[in-house]
């Protein structure tokens, strides 16, 4: 029996949009896009995606498909990614400082464990690192993932 929306319930609408890597790949196989913000952390493994209403990604144009939200750049040659099982994948610390500074509040989507494995996974990077930019742009993005940790442990 088919319920029209007026009858889903309130647990049913609260429920994610998608949260299986299969299904994002099936979505973005032949799109020319790379995922990124929270979308890109889901993927490369650091959260589990359950509070994500859509994939999100940068591409040169909008695609009108429901469920991916596009961030138009000018260039996509341009814009840093990894490659993850076919698709084109913001790096950890890409990912992260662009959410924080386009989408701030996406941060509460994470419960401290995952931010916690975010933060180790960037501390790595600071380390490995050489570029003066990178380590400022690290360095500022663990504070504010730090401030938002804390922040919770103090309700």
């Amino acid at each position: 029996m088919n319920k029209n929306m007026d009858e889903i319930t309130l647990e049913q609408s609260k429920k994610p949009i998608y949260t299986c890597p299969d299904i994002d790949s099936i979505l973005l196989k032949d799109l020319d896009c790379i995922v990124c913000m929270e979308s890109a952390i889901d993927m490369l493994g650091y959260s589990n995606g359950e509070n994500r209403r859509y994939i999100k990604v940068y591409s040169e144009k909008d695609f009108h498909i429901p469920y991916i939200k596009c961030y138009i750049v000018e260039n996509l040659s341009d814009v840093p990614y990894v490659e993850k099982e076919g698709i084109k994948v913001s790096p950890i610390e890409f990912a992260m400082n662009d959410m924080l500074e386009k989408e701030p509040f996406s941060i509460s989507l994470f419960d401290n464990k995952e931010l916690r494995k975010i933060k180790a996974k960037l501390l790595d990077k600071l380390e490995e690192s050489n570029s003066r930019e990178k380590i400022k742009m690290n360095s500022q993005t663990l504070e504010r993932i730090s401030q938002c940790i804390l922040h919770r442990r103090l309700k």
